[in-house]
């Protein structure tokens, strides 16, 4: 099994570390299998429930809860239960997504970031912490200067006298490192001379919270024995610390930093007066609190794609033992442990939609998670499927102009192509009118546009700089393009893409522009140091194979994954052939979406090769759909939000009907456009195609339902190639497709055909 495969089927690490009491060894638990519904559709969800033991656990220590964060609002800023965060000129800690973003753009010396009070209701007791750096490994280049992003762990009394204290760090080489610290005694013990990278395993099924540290203190007898853990299954170090008589017990665990933040002057030539901040930051998540030898229960998966009436895969790594006491439920469905796959399991009533929040328990021993999953239930039917791409195409283009002044700038920059045009708006210029007309615009964002200090925004300047963009745009405009016109039932003023808040942004202003209604964006984060995260924890179209073939920053698995989606393809300055059309390659080969773009009072660089983009392929195989970014972004949430389902009762061996519907899209902030239902013919002729969809009855016989003639631009209609069948449709709730059969029809040659490949230079 390759690593990207096994990283989507990754469902449990097995640590074996030295304890005080005992070996800890990370399995699944669980008794059962799972029932199944007598009737209705229902699709299986999974959770997947790995612990981390204590020893023999001591009826007195069957307690314990871990804070998820799961029902905190993006933005909170002041407390949340018993978690209460603070904010300094240099830092800031704030809920995103429902974990702790603590960010540093300036130094800082010791800065409180939070403060976690748990109920400890015994004197036996383990508090602890997970958390990550968000950047898959160390891009800081020694030569620029020190670079040192810290993050201090505390265990204080309710007098405020600390008792031990870990410090993690990563940087410059000689500021990464683990370090365990008596504060009694005044000795430090350096657990590691590195940080390990926290890469995310993502595919097409599951996927997983990025790899991170878990930091506990556990008291056993007069010491409190404190364990670094990494769940790529490393144990990082371990150490004792002896309890003075007169500390007074576990108040706080507090969070703090002592950072160097790296800033750099003049780095683009053009812009001398520009400074570049290297901000840092640590992710926080799962602060828990439990009984001294109560089990540390880890449960995931962060998203699944669950398939219709399908069984759950197996764990790809052996999955222990079952075990008695373990309760878990999905969306307050009872989850029995399934000894085959390893995993615990409910069917629940399908219900079509893209991510939606599932909420998920499991009690352990005494110790209670609630979490939520990002499940989206997937649609089975005879025959059929929803395309990836809209009318079947293999890939996706998409041309943009940055900095321009509405449709008006876009229109002249690309005068003489064919492709739709997605005009990323700084100034006001023409009219949402421009966008109706062939190839059709979109009217999107570029604002805000502060490169220079994008990565060090924090929160509430975010959220006031997202809102006057979008602002902009809804004070001069009516809507966005044709499918948000509401003369085409759009609902006017969605602006919902961006080019990007000027090529890079802080985590903040990338959740902030969700908020304010942006769908799609880019560059929110960076490949190297200099943005506080990178394209292995969130991003699309960056790697085919994923950072280390996790499969992270390819295929947009969750809806924020378009929130960083690539721009790969610049064509302001001249590029040769060869390694401009390598990019389109890996692209088009791994069926992604090539955002290419430029900016005014410039002309096109690469004309060659962006006439051979727009142009019908004679000398390439792989075909792609022309498109603008919000089309891409609808579509994807229509593809994952359309219920379709074969209709036995008015099929037969001649006429296969199907019942369709892609609903959702306005209230999920995107717009209603056509979506691609592909049937695959076996070699048969069609007769008739008969759509009803929102009180209208299209034929192909009457010539009522269009014949896309192998279209590349977004429509509703038909169309038929290598023997498969793609119908669009817009399909309101309560609409019908059936195809019409020649069961006479010769067999088609649908042989593989030598692919075609572009010349090499």
């Amino acid at each position: 099994m390759d690593r990207r495969k096994l990283a989507a089927y990754l469902v449990v690490v097995i640590l074996m570390v030295t304890s005080v009491s005992a070996g800890l060894i990370l399995f699944y638990h669980g008794p059962g299998s799972a029932a199944v519904p007598d009737e209705g559709r229902t699709a299986r969800a999974w959770v997947n429930v790995a612990s981390i033991p204590s020893g023999t656990v001591r009826e007195a220590d069957r307690w314990g809860s871990v804070e998820t964060l799961a029902g905190a609002s993006a933005g909170t800023l002041s407390y949340y239960r018993q978690v209460a965060f603070h904010q300094t000129e240099a830092t800031e800690s704030v809920v995103l997504d429902g974990e702790i973003w603590c960010m540093m753009r300036a130094s800082a010396v010791d800065a409180v970031l939070l403060r976690y009070s748990p109920e400890v209701r015994g004197p036996g007791w383990n508090i602890s912490f997970e958390c990550y750096s968000p950047q898959a490994g160390d891009a800081f280049d020694p030569s620029f200067g020190t670079q040192h992003i810290g993050l201090t762990a505390k265990l204080i009394d309710r007098n405020g006298t600390a008792l031990a204290a870990v410090d993690l760090s990563y940087g410059t080489p000689d500021d990464r490192y683990v370090s365990l610290r008596d504060v009694g005694a005044g000795a430090t013990t350096v657990l590691s001379n590195t940080t390990i990278a926290s890469t995310t395993p993502k595919g097409p099924l599951e996927g997983y919270a990025p790899d991170r540290y878990i930091v506990s203190f556990q008291r056993e007898g007069g010491r409190c024995v404190i364990t670094v853990l990494h769940t790529s299954g490393v144990m990082v170090g371990q150490g004792t610390v002896d309890i003075p008589s007169g500390w007074g017990g576990p108040a706080q665990l507090v969070l703090s930093t002592t950072s160097t933040v790296l800033t750099r002057r003049g780095i683009d030539p053009s812009v001398p007066w520009s400074v570049t901040t290297y901000s840092g930051a640590w992710i926080v998540d799962n602060l828990a609190c439990r009984g001294a030898t109560a089990p540390y229960p880890l449960v995931g998966p962060l998203y699944e794609y669950a398939y219709q009436g399908a069984q759950v895969p197996t764990a790809g790594l052996p999955t222990g033992a079952p075990r008695e006491g373990a309760s878990v439920t999905i969306g307050g469905t009872p989850a029995p442990f399934n000894a085959t796959t390893g995993r615990y399991e409910a069917d629940l009533g399908f219900e079509a939609g893209w991510g939606k929040k599932v909420r998920c328990s499991v009690e352990l021993d005494g110790v209670t998670v609630e979490d939520n999953i990002s499940l989206t239930m997937v649609a089975v039917a005879e025959h059929a499927r929803v395309s990836e791409w809209w009318n079947g195409w293999d890939w996706v283009s998409v041309f943009g102009l940055d900095d321009c002044a509405g449709p008006d700038s876009a229109l002249t920059v690309y005068r003489g192509y064919e492709h739709p045009l997605t005009a990323y708006s700084i100034y006001q210029g023409g009219s949402s009118r421009q966008t109706l007309t062939y190839p059709y615009l979109e009217i999107a964002l570029h604002n805000p546009h502060d490169w220079e200090g994008g990565s060090i925004k924090f929160w509430n300047d975010a959220v006031a700089q997202a809102n006057t963009g979008a602002s902009f745009l809804r004070n001069n405009y009516e809507y966005a393009g044709r499918w948000d016109a509401p003369s085409n039932g759009g609902q006017g003023d969605t602006y919902i893409s961006m080019a990007n808040p000027g090529n890079k942004a802080t985590y903040q202003q990338l959740y902030a522009l969700w908020q304010a209604g942006i769908r799609i964006d880019g560059r929110s984060s960076d490949k190297v140091a200099g943005s506080p995260g990178n394209h292995t924890q969130l991003g699309s179209w960056y790697d085919a194979g994923g950072y280390l073939g996790s499969g992270a920053g390819w295929y947009p698995y969750r809806a924020v994954d378009l929130m960083d989606a690539s721009r790969s393809l610049s064509w302001d300055n001249p590029r040769n052939w060869t390694s401009a059309f390598e990019l389109v390659d890996e692209v088009a080969e791994n069926h992604g979406v090539l955002r290419a773009y430029g900016h005014p009072n410039r002309a096109i660089a690469l004309p060659e090769l962006m006439h051979w983009i727009d142009n019908g392929k004679t000398n390439y195989t792989l075909e792609n759909w022309k498109a603008t970014d919000g089309e891409v972004a609808s579509y994807i949430y229509g593809r994952w939000s359309a219920d379709l389902s074969f209709d036995a009762g008015r099929s037969d061996a001649s006429t296969w009907s199907y019942n369709v519907s892609c609903g959702g899209a306005a209230a999920a902030g995107y717009w209603k456009v056509p979506v691609t239902i592909e049937i695959d013919l076996g070699g048969r002729a069609v007769k008739d195609i008969v759509v009803k969809d929102g009180g209208r009855t299209l034929r192909m016989s009457s010539g009522s339902l269009a014949d896309l003639h192998g279209a590349r631009i977004m429509d509703s209609g038909y169309d038929i190639r290598n023997g498969v069948l793609y119908v669009s449709g817009m399909w309101s709730e309560g609409s019908t497709l059936s195809v019409d059969l020649d069961d006479h029809s010769p067999v088609l040659d649908l042989g593989p055909e030598t692919p075609m490949i572009m010349r090499a230079d």
